[in-house]
């Protein structure tokens, strides 16, 4: 195998695998009905990752610093979270489940977004 076959294979490992999580943002996004613990997670898990990719490039690419970008960040995950809970999910602020939301899966993407923030400001 030659390495133009590894290559292209690779690349399209790698699209099929952002059309998955594409398809599992939208899916999260568009279906009405019941959802399990475990696709709820994993929708907001992928919407915090992008989010503080997004976040964290945008910020490094417009030279930004301090605490104002933390608290844009800390601010967007957390509106984010409450309303699809809230408009999406059509559940009370009062369930046990709430806290558990906004507390899962932020360690990955504060990681995602301080590395994207931190490359993007220093190599542009």
């Amino acid at each position: 195998m030659c390495i133009r076959d590894r290559y292209q294979r690779r690349v399209h490992g790698i699209l099929f695998q952002g059309m998955k999580i594409l398809e599992k943002i939208r899916e999260g996004l568009g279906r009405k009905g019941s959802y399990t613990r475990e696709e709820v997670f994993e929708f907001l898990f992928w919407v915090k990752i992008i989010f503080g990719f997004t976040i964290g490039i945008t910020a490094g690419f417009l030279k930004f610093t301090g605490y104002p970008v933390f608290i844009v960040y800390l601010a967007g995950v957390m509106l984010g979270t409450n309303l699809y809970y809230t408009k999406i999910l059509n559940h009370v602020e009062d369930s046990n489940t709430a806290p558990e939301l906004y507390m899962e899966h932020f360690p990955e993407s504060f990681g995602i977004f301080m590395l994207t923030w931190i490359l993007s400001f220093t190599f542009v």
